[in-house]
């Protein structure tokens, strides 16, 4: 190789090498930033939505959510979570209210404030039933999502009996759970009806 290419090639290398390890890294900045436990150093960083909100939780200071920007929102809703204190989820959290009552619920095992999630209620009361093992939430609270609830909650809690109350999910509910727990003597017709052949197939092609 020419040497004054060679040259060339090594400066190159050299220079981009140096790039990288010098690299500006905002997240560090942040990280850097939280350690110092001083919020006002936030509006100095480029990350500064992100350390206002972090403030705002390490220090229960919900008034710093004000400042965190596009994720002030998230904040307040982080911050209701965070201290038990569901008066949070109303207007300050936005188009977020549903899910903040949602995770409240779920987070604090309150099933009844899934009443106030809103378009997430049933939903809600599904992820509830599933969560806490209680298929009795897989009633009419969850409305339209009965046959999910009932086929989530058999195969994430090992419960196969709950695939029969799954309404028109009943054969797909058993079919998942065999493939799910390797266990063919559930892709019997009377259990997957038409699905019973792909099935046996998956089952077997996973062995």
């Amino acid at each position: 190789m020419n040497k004054s290419l060679l040259t060339v090639l090594l400066i190159t290398i050299f220079f981009v090498a140096s790039c990288g390890k010098n690299a500006f890294d905002p997240d560090e900045e942040l990280k850097k930033t939280i350690a110092k436990n001083n919020p006002d150093l936030c509006k100095n960083i480029q990350k500064k939505e992100e350390c206002n909100k972090a403030f705002a939780i390490k220090n229960n200071e919900p008034g710093r959510c004000h400042e965190a920007g596009f994720l002030k929102e998230e904040c307040y809703k982080d911050y209701a979570i965070a201290f038990k204190d569901m008066s949070y989820c109303d207007v300050r959290v936005g188009d977020l209210k549903d899910k903040c009552v949602r995770e409240y619920a779920l987070t604090y095992n309150e099933p009844a404030k899934c009443h106030e999630a809103g378009s997430l209620k049933e939903e809600c009361y599904k992820e509830y039933a599933i969560t806490f093992k209680d298929a009795s939430y897989c009633d009419t609270r969850v409305g339209n999502l009965k046959g999910q609830c009932e086929k989530e909650y058999a195969i994430t809690n090992n419960d196969p009996g709950r695939c029969h109350e799954a309404g028109s999910l009943k054969e797909e509910c058993y079919k998942e759970y065999a493939i799910t727990f390797r266990d063919a003597s559930y892709c019997i017709e009377d259990r997957t009806g038409k699905l019973s052949e792909e099935c046996r197939n998956e089952i077997q092609a996973l062995s």
